[in-house]
């Protein structure tokens, strides 16, 4: 991701720009990242719930 971040900020990727709205969130559950797991404590995957938005660390990332 950082160096996706890195082509967009230079330009190397301006074209893309033109046509997508780009979004990196480096990390969305620090807490399963610590414990080496990519579920929530509550056993909800986060990148299957962006239809269902039924988790708080969903949310916000729908509202920008």
């Amino acid at each position: 991701m950082l160096v996706l971040a890195a082509a967009l900020s230079y330009g190397e990727l301006a074209s893309l720009l033109d046509r997508l709205s780009i979004v990196i969130v480096p990390r969305a559950n620090p807490d399963g990242a610590a414990a080496d797991r990519r579920v929530l404590a509550s056993g909800v995957d986060l990148n299957r719930d962006h239809l269902l938005l039924s988790q708080p660390e969903t949310r916000p990332l729908h509202r920008s």
